[in-house]
């Protein structure tokens, strides 16, 4: 299985969010790996996750990624 993920049941400081995520690898695992050791750091650091905006924080993350 050449996939990864993540699940957070709650996230530090937000009351009542949690964050899952299934990355597939594609033909190897690296990046997948890579994805969900990161995500959760990087998706805490956007503004727009502090705005209340968490569509486009999810989509930056990704992007950043």
């Amino acid at each position: 299985m050449e996939d990864a993920y993540i699940a957070y049941n709650s996230l530090p400081g937000y009351d009542n969010m949690a964050l899952f995520g299934v990355f597939d690898g594609h033909g190897g695992s690296e990046v997948a790996k890579y994805v969900a050791a990161h995500f959760l750091e990087v998706f805490l650091k956007r503004k727009q996750l502090k705005d209340g905006n968490i569509g486009q924080a999810l989509t930056e993350t990704f992007i950043q990624i």
